[in-house]
């Protein structure tokens, strides 16, 4: 009997085949935007709508435009790191998943200081509006969406 075991384990792997990786089942889709805020007469992006209430709730700016959007999977294995303008960057990490919702670490950086370091709590559809940093044209704001 104690022969057949090895027998046993490796028919069932083979069968029942091997357990999901922990890094596809803790990971979500994000999707960020990257804005530039500026007390101009250009008005709020079209495709900006989405969030125009949000910005104008939290930021007391006349303008905001669109410089970037990515989208990209987010995993609690390790960070996800985006630049911003004016030699800044944004680093994302899933910490955890349960059902629809993330809990996200963020840090901005401008340089190498650290000018925002925090943790929140999205729902699938939900979007926080972080402050980043400020450059010639204006200010970079930045949306990061749970898909």
């Amino acid at each position: 009997m104690s022969r057949l075991l090895p027998l046993f384990l490796a028919l069932g792997t083979l069968f029942l085949g091997n357990p999901v990786p922990r890094a596809f089942a803790d990971s979500v889709q994000i999707q960020v935007d990257i804005i530039l805020a500026q007390d101009t007469q250009n008005g709020v992006d079209p495709r900006l709508s989405n969030l125009q209430s949000k910005l104008n709730q939290v930021f007391h700016f006349t303008s905001y435009r669109l410089i970037s959007r990515e989208s990209f999977t987010l995993n609690s294995q390790g960070s996800s790191e985006i630049s911003l303008p004016g030699s800044g960057s944004l680093s994302l990490q899933l910490v955890k998943l349960s059902g629809n919702q993330a809990v996200i670490q963020a840090e901005i950086h401008k340089g190498s200081f650290s000018i925002l370091n925090t943790q929140f709590r999205l729902k699938r559809g939900g979007t926080v509006v972080l402050n980043g940093p400020a450059n010639a044209e204006g200010a970079t704001i930045v949306g990061v969406s749970l898909v």
